[in-house]
């Protein structure tokens, strides 16, 4: 009997041990994330060794421990693998590469395919795209065979300076969308609605978490000029109405978020384009003074996809 007592209070022990440790990851997590929120000094690029020992013992820990990957007590999972060896999301199926020639208008782009011969396309973004559709360019283009279309194709990526440029408007609420569902706020929400309307305006994306909702405002970022992230590439007032939604919101209490996409790599912060738009920028200062998140995230793109960064960018207002 007295051995038995033993081998239950060992066990015990273990069990509370073990509790102590997942709360101790769990608020190590929700930490990194809360400091990434606030923009605390957070290494960008920090020194490889210790970085990949913590993201080892953190990620181990995690794993012995139970937790559910990024959708574990945290919220957060961390990938000491460089950019550009991780996968990214699917997005197409078929994919080709061509040569940007001329955009008769916003919708269509003319192509010609790498054996000479002529493609019209649907361009995935009504964008200006002045600083990356330019003639000779070498551009991706998906296929598409739904019935009724007019084009065969969808134009959803530009190489820039040895680079890639996704510029599907509608990657980046596909990507957001995934990582929401995964906890990237911290959280796994206990519903996620897409496109909810909220007075006068239509977010993105809403989310219930307990008797809580937030909502989640996605805005995709192509233009970037010396290594500096520009939104937006032309003046948007629909953008700036979403901001004023954001933070009525946010002045009642909600959470609200503001996530700028960056559909490519190598940027090394972002900042609203004052110079295109002032109204914008002024108002994006001022929702971030009304209590909004805002976020600015690069992206590993490929030319069938795109994923979100782990780390995001510093915001200069």
């Amino acid at each position: 009997m007295l051995g038995a007592f033993r081998v239950l209070g060992k066990a015990c022990s273990r069990i509370e041990w073990s509790l102590a440790v997942r709360r101790a990851f769990a608020l190590t997590g929700r930490f990194l994330r809360q400091a990434q929120a606030r923009r605390r000094p957070f290494p960008t690029n920090p020194p490889p060794v210790w970085t990949k020992v913590f993201v080892w013992a953190y990620n181990v820990a995690r794993l012995t421990l139970g937790f559910q990957g990024v959708a574990g007590a945290s919220g957060l999972w961390l990938d000491a693998r460089p950019l550009e060896a991780r996968s990214c999301m699917k997005l197409y199926e078929r994919i080709r590469h061509a040569l940007f020639l001329s955009r008769p208008n916003r919708f269509i782009a003319m192509c010609r395919g790498l054996e000479g011969e002529p493609l019209c396309c649907h361009v995935k973004n009504t964008g200006r795209l002045g600083e990356l559709l330019v003639s000779g360019a070498e551009v991706v283009l998906a296929e598409q065979d739904a019935p009724g279309r007019k084009t065969a194709f969808d134009l959803v990526a530009v190489y820039r300076d040895g680079r890639i440029f996704n510029i599907d408007s509608q990657a980046p609420n596909k990507i957001v969308g995934r990582a929401l569902v995964q906890g990237w706020l911290g959280f796994v929400p206990q519903r996620l609605l897409p496109e909810y309307r909220q007075g006068d305006s239509r977010f993105d994306f809403a989310f219930v978490q307990g008797e809580r909702l937030g909502y989640v405002e996605v805005k995709g970022v192509t233009l970037e000029r010396e290594g500096l992230a520009l939104f937006p590439d032309a003046p948007t007032q629909r953008g700036i109405k979403h901001l004023e939604g954001l933070a009525r919101l946010a002045q009642t209490g909600a959470q609200a978020h503001a996530v700028f996409v960056l559909q490519f790599s190598g940027a090394t912060a972002f900042s609203p384009n004052q110079e295109t738009h002032p109204a914008f920028a002024e108002a994006l200062r001022a929702a971030r003074a009304s209590g909004v998140v805002l976020h600015a995230v690069p992206c590993r793109v490929s030319p069938d996809g795109m994923e979100l960064a782990p780390l995001e960018l510093p915001i200069l207002l």
